[in-house]
């Protein structure tokens, strides 16, 4: 099987806009490659398998079937990302609740494109 690497964030000197990126939220959690085949595997940016850590994601395969997905595990408390409450679960291997699979893959890449050409229409308004 292919192993990828998780896309990583990059920093920039000043903020900027364009119409040939799309931005989203950075999310404080721990960035991951699941691989959906026969059985499921959840790697790491060391390659560190975290399925065992975090057994509850067992739904991504039953709801995706066959691919790869790149991703980050967060913990939402309050309604915002939790890094230690997320690094605290990754030291258990009992199931949790409050975990969620925040997918950076095609798919939301496919609903950011699809949602910027239904609200701008004529194209994206520079800053």
């Amino acid at each position: 099987m292919k192993q990828y690497k998780p896309m990583l964030a990059r920093s920039e000197e000043t903020p900027f806009s364009s119409d040939e990126w799309i931005f989203e939220v950075k999310w404080d959690g721990i960035r991951a490659i699941s691989y959906a085949n026969d059985e499921l595997s959840i790697r790491g940016r060391n390659q560190t398998e975290l399925f065992h850590n975090f057994p509850e994601l067992v739904e991504l395969k039953k709801l995706t079937g066959k691919c790869v997905l790149d991703g980050e595990i967060i913990v939402m408390k309050n309604g915002k990302a939790d890094f230690p409450a997320v690094i605290k679960r990754n030291q258990t291997t009992a199931p949790g609740t409050s975990n969620i699979y925040h997918l950076n893959s095609l798919l939301r890449m496919l609903y950011l494109i699809s949602w910027k050409k239904m609200v701008y229409p004529s194209g994206c308004p520079s800053a």
